[in-house]
């Protein structure tokens, strides 16, 4: 006559057979076949939590790497600004969530040289901006830029187009100098013929 103590384990045994057997059905193939050979559930269960545990901290150090060195370079400051938040969007999804100091010190760091004077007076305001608001500054200061380099390129061609036309005046006064007809001289000998 069994023991308590016997039916109880086969119980258990059963039942933990079974919690295994739906475990095992839930599971990819790959993580299928990492789990084959575990007898319990438990053995699934610790498996499970090594494994993506393992997959959580990588994750977060990538993250992590790609927001400190992530930079502008020639890109707008929409697409940079995008590329932040979907890191950060990356992270909260793994209950990482960058905070808002350090999600700024990330967006000025990754600036050009360009954005120095935008970068220190953003860091001098006793209330740091949001990212909503951060974006709309980089937006005007980026705006500032574009408009600037216009201003600059026009004046750089107007002043060659006016250093060219002034060369070519030059060159051609000095051809009507230098022979008195505009470089259709003739010696006298030919304009009268011999005699």
């Amino acid at each position: 006559m069994p023991t308590s103590a016997g039916t109880a384990w086969v119980s258990w045994r059963k039942l933990d057979r079974f919690v295994s057997t739906c475990l095992k059905a839930t599971f990819t193939e790959i993580i299928s076949g990492d789990v084959l050979g575990l007898g319990t559930s438990k053995e699934i269960r610790d498996f499970l939590h090594t494994s993506f545990r393992t997959q959580y901290l990588a994750r977060k150090n990538i993250l992590r790497t790609q927001l400190h060195g992530i930079i502008k370079g020639n890109q707008s400051v929409v697409v940079y600004l995008q590329k932040i938040k979907s890191i950060d969007d990356s992270s909260a999804a793994i209950g990482e969530k960058v905070n808002d100091a350090d999600l700024m010190m990330f967006v000025m760091n990754g600036l050009g040289p360009e954005y120095d004077v935008f970068v220190i007076s953003s860091q001098n305001r006793e209330t740091p901006y949001s990212f909503g608001e951060l974006k709309a500054k980089l937006l005007s200061h980026e705006q500032f830029l574009s408009e600037r380099q216009h201003h600059h390129t026009t004046v750089y061609d107007a002043q060659n187009v006016t250093a060219k036309h002034s060369r070519n005046n030059s060159n051609g006064h000095n051809r009507r100098n230098g022979n008195g007809n505009d470089g259709n001289y003739r010696p006298s000998q030919y304009q009268h013929g011999s005699s």
